[in-house]
């Protein structure tokens, strides 16, 4: 429940971010992000060093990810009894601990500037790679299922 609850708030914290790198605005959204000390979301958004091959933005990725999540959990929730799907999904979830990193050293360091949108994000994926981590931790998920299961795909 947890994993699906974080899923459609990635798809929508990834809607909004995708709504404003367009041009989209709503007030309660502009409001959360321009609250503070100025208006780092759409500097971040905009930045050079946000954006994967040089076109690529954040916000492309952030709803992109969670939109895939989402279809995966979707179409294939009856076979979930074998793991392998969660598996899967646990190992893009860890290996997106490094973009977290990425995404607070941007804006820490090099823009200067705090964007909140990406900030909420940020804590999505982190409660994303906690779920997993205590999964694959305490043996309630293997780690290998998809491998395994690949492999003896191939055995016979």
């Amino acid at each position: 429940v947890l994993l699906i609850a974080t899923t459609l708030a990635g798809v929508g914290t990834g809607y909004v971010l995708f709504a404003k790198d367009l041009g989209i605005t709503y007030r309660a959204v502009e409001s959360f992000c321009n609250s503070g000390t100025g208006a780092g979301c759409g500097k971040v958004l905009r930045s050079e060093e946000g954006k994967l091959f040089g076109f690529i933005t954040f916000s492309d990725l952030t709803l992109g990810y969670f939109v895939a999540q989402l279809v995966a959990i979707g179409l294939f929730v009856p076979f979930w009894s074998g793991s392998v799907l969660l598996s899967v999904l646990g190992w893009m979830s860890i290996l997106a601990v490094p973009i977290i990193g990425y995404s607070l050293w941007l804006q820490a360091v090099k823009i200067k500037e705090w964007c909140r949108l990406c900030l909420v994000v940020s804590g999505i994926l982190t409660v994303q790679a906690s779920i997993f981590g205590y999964l694959f931790y305490s043996g309630l998920l293997n780690p290998m299922a998809a491998r395994r299961c690949s492999f003896q795909m191939n055995k016979r």
